[in-house]
């Protein structure tokens, strides 16, 4: 019965989002007829849209299985990218190539594939929390094992450059107009060095407060088994890193890393001028993306648990086997 309850209240509310988004994408094209593309209406209607788009996929990366999801989230990607270079064009030509019909399936398609990136972010870090996890802790630097607080840093310095590469590109008008696409891609790595570096940093940040971010062994394991389950070579010293905060904290790190995303891409597209800087809106994605990153890795085993139950319960069968061998 209580399954029954559940599948009928997620049926609502996807139904419910798929009209509200419907409509707003209704209420979007009716807006492009009459007002001006930086009017306020407009882009408060845009921005409505992507944030009930962001909201809905989010939603259904804990709904559908994962596999169907990536390949969605590929298709979606791409064809993003090819709607973008298009309306790009027509854009920098001044003139619409199609009909206007196809110029608005042309703009869903886009704000889907932007929409999707954060629900793809976290497939990425469930991938690498069970796959790519134990790899990572096997790496070493001669004799040192390294930690991801270190992986984090190194990141975050990263991010560094890249924003002053887009700070003094931004001072060209060109990369405004003919290679806008050139400051997009610079954007996007920014935002990622400093997403993923503040995941890793706080996802470790117990070893991040402490310093450790070499750590010498005392035995250099050359053929380290980088084939055993996620989490099976875990020891006592580990336990700290298996503990989740007591407040739920990674559903505010899903919503700020959407908000966070449409910020840096699409600015006064996103929230208008007449509230804040272009500038502002994209400096503030940023920082929100170091929050949202941080949320994330911080709460990062509830989301692990969420996707993978079996591993986790076997997780938390290892952990009490190491905490009953303490006592």
């Amino acid at each position: 019965m209580r399954r029954k309850i559940k599948l009928l209240v997620k049926s609502v509310v996807l139904f419910s989002l798929f009209l509200l988004i419907y409509f707003s994408f209704l209420n979007y094209f009716q807006f492009k007829q009459i007002h001006q593309s930086d009017s306020l209406e407009l882009i408060l209607s845009r921005g409505i849209t992507l944030i009930l788009m962001s909201f809905l996929l989010i939603i259904l990366i804990f709904m559908i299985n994962i596999r169907i999801y990536r390949k969605a989230f590929l298709i979606f990607v791409i064809f993003g990218i090819i709607s973008w270079n298009i309306i790009h064009l027509q854009n920098t030509l001044n003139v619409e190539i199609g009909p206007a019909y196809l110029i608005n399936f042309q703009e869903i398609i886009l704000y889907t594939s932007i929409s999707i990136v954060s629900p793809g972010i976290i497939l990425f870090i469930v991938h690498y929390i069970k796959k790519i996890s134990v790899k990572f802790e096997g790496n070493f630097i001669g004799k040192y094992h390294l930690h991801e607080s270190f992986m984090g840093i190194i990141l975050i310095g990263l991010s560094i450059p890249f924003y002053i590469i887009r700070f003094n590109m931004i001072q060209i008008e060109i990369f405004w107009k003919e290679y806008k696409i050139y400051l997009a891609i610079i954007m996007i790595f920014l935002y990622f060095f400093i997403y993923f570096g503040s995941f890793f940093a706080f996802r470790d940040f117990h070893d991040l407060i402490r310093l450790k971010f070499l750590e010498k062994l005392k035995t250099h394991t050359e053929n380290h088994d980088i084939t055993k389950k996620a989490f099976s070579s875990i020891t006592k010293d580990d336990l700290h890193f298996f503990k989740s905060p007591r407040l739920n904290l990674f559903p505010f790190g899903l919503i700020i890393t959407s908000i966070s995303f449409l910020m840096v891409i699409e600015g006064n597209n996103f929230l208008p001028k007449e509230f804040l800087t272009h500038e502002f809106i994209v400096n503030l994605g940023y920082l929100l993306s170091f929050f949202a990153g941080g949320l994330i890795g911080v709460d990062w085993l509830r989301i692990f648990k969420i996707f993978y139950p079996n591993h986790y319960r076997e997780l938390k069968q290892k952990m009490v086997e190491l905490t009953n061998s303490n006592t």
